[in-house]
């Protein structure tokens, strides 16, 4: 949903890298240390987020509830500034509040340890004015900033990897298949104008599809020079009203000879552009009911494994970077979604062994963002501002602390 930092270098070399072994019906097992993670955007590292979500409270809660893997929310642009040969500089304040964000998730190797730094921005070529941060200039009809565009993408990603040797994988974008296009789309597009009045700003499926493929190969390729063990994510898919065509149109592009743009030769192994499935297995969404035993969520789950299957790419993991449940702000629905959050684990372990890493959204209730009842109330606990439980657990915190860590667990207090 939009909304929308070893202990030895041993561990350095050891981090990110894929957790395979074989059992003897040949399926793919993955070692749970990795396996359960949070989402949570910094609201000290980038504008118009809640504020009361600090560097400190996000490391200690998801280190309280016992999780190993983060989802960053990192803004390119507020990380890099393009000079004006089209090369980039590094904004300091950022970077120290990212560092920060990262340092106290990771904790010198004893906290988090398996990071996805997720992209909440592109990157634009020097004195290019881009209508929003996820504008991608029109292959087409822009040839030079399209490439340009490319190339800073690719450079960013570099010195990303470089400067946070922690984080290995990386994802650069999200959700590029939304109906609205509102995380790609051309110059002219404006959040909140009507669906009219952004037509003529709008990518077609396949030439999303292709952008998708153009940016992932570049960004890998980025991340690639500062350690060969890193490893790009696909942007993660939505796959909004049980459609997964959109991640067929991928492949197709990926294997029509004609991609990535802007290089000598085609590249038609999609080990060339992700090491990493990735998508959002929202049940209320994928299949319109919130409990994943009711319906068809898991059988959904492996149609669209099954597509990567058949272009190659059975032996990918796959990343769900964000999945999770509103309350909409009502206590009715919290044993519910406890309830819902434990059905899902226990599914993902018996039924999709092909799912390396689960990325809970969100860790904390939106106060000071007001964005709509559902949007705002996906947080495991109640924001530390919340005028009535300020900071507490709700039950599906304390649900997800009990799987992770076992029934006897109790999350430990906040202290500021």
């Amino acid at each position: 949903m939009k909304t929308k930092l070893i202990r030895s270098l041993s561990i350095l070399g050891f981090l990110g890298t894929s957790l395979i072994s074989l059992n003897s019906c040949g399926k793919a097992k993955y070692d749970y240390t990795y396996f359960y993670g949070l989402c949570e955007t910094s609201g000290d590292l980038n504008d118009g987020v809640d504020y009361a979500i600090t560097n400190d409270w996000i490391g200690d809660r998801t280190n309280a509830l016992g999780c190993k893997s983060s989802r960053l929310w990192i803004s390119i642009q507020g990380l890099f500034t393009v000079t004006e040969d089209n090369d980039i500089e590094v904004n300091s304040h950022y970077y120290y509040v990212l560092k920060d964000h990262v340092d106290k998730l990771y904790r010198d190797g004893n906290g988090v340890t398996n990071f996805l730094a997720m992209y909440t921005s592109f990157l634009f070529p020097y004195d290019y004015a881009p209508t929003t941060g996820y504008v991608v200039p029109d292959p087409t009809n822009e040839h030079e900033e399209y490439e340009i565009f490319l190339n800073l993408m690719e450079k960013a990603s570099e010195k990303l990897a470089s400067l946070f040797p922690m984080i290995r994988n990386f994802e650069p974008g999200n959700e590029p298949d939304l109906d609205n296009s509102s995380c790609i789309h051309k110059n002219g597009y404006g959040y909140g104008l009507s669906i009219q009045e952004n037509a003529n700003f709008l990518y077609t499926e396949d030439e999303k599809a292709n952008i998708v493929a153009d940016i992932c190969f570049y960004c890998r390729r980025g991340i690639k020079k500062a350690n060969k063990n890193n490893r790009c994510s696909m942007i993660s898919l939505c796959l909004i009203n049980k459609n997964p065509h959109f991640l067929e149109l991928i492949y197709e592009g990926i294997e029509s000879k004609t991609l990535p743009y802007g290089t000598e030769k085609s590249y038609t192994n999609p080990d060339d552009y992700f090491d990493i499935l990735n998508w959002h297995p929202y049940p209320g969404v994928a299949t319109g009911n919130p409990d994943p035993t009711k319906g068809d969520w898991v059988e959904y789950q492996k149609e669209i494994y099954q597509i990567a299957k058949d272009h190659g790419d059975g032996d990918k993991p796959v990343y769900y970077s964000e999945l999770g449940w509103t309350d909409n702000g009502y206590a009715a629905y919290f044993e519910d979604n406890a309830k819902y959050l434990k059905n899902i684990f226990n599914l993902i372990k018996e039924e999709l062994p092909f799912v390396e890493a689960v990325f809970v959204f969100r860790l904390t209730n939106l106060v000071h963002q007001n964005v709509s009842d559902g949007e705002n109330n996906f947080g495991l606990f109640y924001n530390q501002d919340d005028s009535n439980h300020p900071g507490e657990a709700k039950p599906i915190a304390v649900e997800y602390a009990k799987i992770i860590n076992g029934d006897d667990y109790v999350i430990p207090s906040y202290e500021k």
